[in-house]
């Protein structure tokens, strides 16, 4: 993967990211301490941020540095609904790294529309209960 890459691939997945946790490009540069002008640049392409802005920019989504910087199939940024479904299936409340059976539950759950992930999440929401008492 080029430099070329990398800065093309931390702007989609930020604003990617930006859209699913309805953030705007002004209320992410406040929480990273900038000026939206300066924000406006690195999205741009203008000016290159720092790699310890791009952690930065990490912490505030809540991703880890590497799923914007060389985002693949083994580092996945979860929204809050799949880290849920992972929390209930795992019975555990952590941001540990995914297991092979894991992602392919993600990926498979976002192959799903709006209404069947709603069915499969109460789903296992309920096992999860079950297997609880």
């Amino acid at each position: 993967m080029t430099n070329d890459d990398i800065n093309t691939a931390w702007v989609e997945e930020t604003l990617r990211l930006m859209r699913e946790q309805g953030l705007t490009q002004e209320q992410l540069a406040n929480k990273l301490d900038i000026s939206g002008s300066a924000f406006s640049h690195w999205m741009k392409g203008r000016r290159k941020p720092k790699y310890e802005d791009i952690i930065k920019i990490s912490e505030v989504l809540g991703v880890p540095v590497t799923y914007l910087t060389s985002p693949n199939d083994t580092d996945v940024a979860l929204t809050a609904k799949e880290r849920k479904l992972i929390a209930d299936i795992r019975g555990l409340h952590d941001k540990a790294a995914l297991t092979a059976k894991e992602l392919k539950l993600v990926k498979d759950i976002r192959a799903l529309n709006d209404e069947s992930q709603q069915v499969i999440l109460k789903m296992v929401h309920l096992l999860s209960k079950s297997n609880h008492k």
